[in-house]
Order: C-alpha cells, then sequence, then structure tokens
C-alpha cells in the first residue's frame, strides 16, 4: 500500500474530499448523508450542539460543536481532544515515540534545528472519525505564535503508523505554542489524507490550500489569552495531535491506549 500511495496526490484528492464535504445540500440531502454517516460510524448524535437537520454539510457537521457542559474542563493539563492516547513518554536524544520501533524527531516534527523539549515529555492522541474534532487549549494562558509546516497528506491510521517512519513529521501539520504563568506547551495538529483542511480559532489561517507549500512561522504581536479548555482549532476531519512539554514542567496521569474525552485532566503542573 506504502509504494502505491507514493504516486496518489494525496494533497488535492484531500482538497477535493474537503471541497465536497462542504458542498451545501438541500435539506432532505444533507440529513440524509449525515445520518448514514452517524449510523456508519456510530457518532453519538446527541451530543451535537444542533439537531441533524440544521447541518446544511457533512463538513458542518464533523466540525460540530458540543452541547454546552458536555466537556467539563478538569485541572492542571487537560486533553485538547476527543481520542485514544496512542503513545506517551519522555523526550530522549531528540526523539518521540511513533509506535514500538519506530521514532521521529522532534526537530522533524516542528522544522527546528534546536529544540527546547529534550528532556521533556509528549503525547500522541488519535481522533477517529466519530469524535468531536474540534482542538481546545490543554492549558491557560498564552498563545503566543504558530507555525505552518507543509507535508504530505498520508493516512494516520493503525497501518500507516506501523508502516510509515515519521508519518506525523511528514504530514502537513499546525504547531500552536502556548506559555503557561511558568512554561510552555506546543500543540501540534497534524492533517492527513483526506482531512481537508486545519484551521484556527484565533487567526484567519487554514491549512491545505491549493498551490500554499512554503512554511511559515507567526509570532502574535500580542500573545492572545486563552484558559484551559479554550478552543484554538478544528480538524475539518479527523487526524491526530500530539503535545510537547518542556523537561521537569508536568507530570502526566492518562494511561496509553485509553479513550479521553475533552477537557479530561491527564496531568499536573510540577
Amino acid at each position: 500500500m506504502h509504494s502505491v500511495l507514493r504516486f496518489v496526490p494525496k494533497n488535492f484528492l484531500s482538497w477535493c474530499v474537503g471541497e465536497i464535504a462542504r458542498v451545501k445540500l438541500p435539506q432532505a440531502l444533507a440529513l440524509l448523508v449525515i445520518t448514514a454517516f452517524a449510523k456508519k460510524y456510530r457518532v453519538r448524535v446527541e451530543e451535537a450542539e444542533l439537531p441533524l437537520n440544521c447541518y446544511h454539510s457533512l463538513a458542518h457537521f464533523f466540525s460540530r460543536r458540543l452541547k454546552a457542559g458536555l466537556r467539563p474542563v478538569g485541572s492542571g493539563v487537560v486533553s485538547p481532544v476527543d481520542g485514544v492516547c496512542t503513545v506517551r513518554g519522555k523526550i530522549e536524544n531528540g526523539t518521540l515515540l511513533q509506535i514500538k520501533g519506530i521514532n521521529y524527531t522532534v526537530q522533524e516534527l516542528l522544522g527546528e534545528e534546536r529544540s527546547n523539549y529534550e528532556g521533556g515529555t509528549y503525547l500522541t492522541i488519535y481522533l477517529s472519525p466519530p469524535d468531536y474534532h474540534r482542538i481546545h487549549s490543554p492549558v491557560a494562558g498564552n498563545v503566543v505564535s504558530y507555525k505552518y509546516l507543509p507535508g504530505a497528506l498520508w493516512p494516520v491510521n493503525d497501518w500507516a503508523v506501523r508502516n510509515i517512519r515519521g508519518v506525523f513529521a511528514r504530514n502537513e501539520r499546525v504547531a500552536i505554542e502556548l506559555e503557561t504563568a511558568n512554561s510552555k506547551v506546543t500543540l501540534v495538529a497534524v492533517g492527513a489524507l483526506n482531512v481537508g483542511s486545519v484551521s484556527l480559532s484565533f487567526a484567519t489561517f487554514v491549512s491545505n490550500r491549493p498551490g500554499r507549500r512554503v512554511g511559515f512561522q507567526t509570532v502574535l504581536p500580542t500573545p492572545i489569552e486563552v484558559e484551559a479548555g479554550g478552543e484554538l482549532a478544528t480538524f475539518n476531519l479527523g487526524s491526530t495531535v500530539i503535545l510537547l512539554f518542556p523537561p521537569n514542567s508536568v507530570v502526566l496521569s492518562l494511561v496509553e491506549g485509553i479513550r479521553i474525552k475533552c477537557g479530561e485532566s491527564i496531568g499536573e503542573f510540577r
């Protein structure tokens, strides 16, 4: 499959899927499509902010907000998304574990020659199709910058993670840097095959646009204050989030393989 996917125009295909998913449909047809999708993937439609007949496209439903109060925000460090913690660990020799036996580096992930995360902690959370796909802040603090890192759009499912070395660092991604009272956190939203785009809640940027192949970093002239659980971005279709913490900053409490919900406490500051 790897050899076949090499020749597939993955970014263009993903952009097309995203555009099709965003097409505004007649109400009856939209309801039919969304109901079929929800049934196939066992989406908990009762959690959606709006009744199903209020969503005008599959993308509109996919990026849905939830009913108020469904994701209470815990203490300390909280999960930024609904999903499964696939791996967590300590950053040693600049490397992160993709899966047992496959590593990649912080420098590859963030596109930097040097990293301040050596000896720190990381975790990876995978979002599946039925999950809630908005991304929230894991900490209370300030958004100080964001970085766009162009790349391919390989799938990030179990097969890809087991067979494509460095898939998270190969794929298009957006890294958001937050500063807390005494530390910092970097949240990396990783794109994937058929993910139409990643859009930011605090800026007009949207990823996976035709012709955009040059990365950039934007340092905000005025940092944007955000509470733990405050909205940061949206996956327009699903993917993966990676959190990076500096050394001696947090103690994580979540267990690999466990499903977690947005806002759920996953650790405490030291």
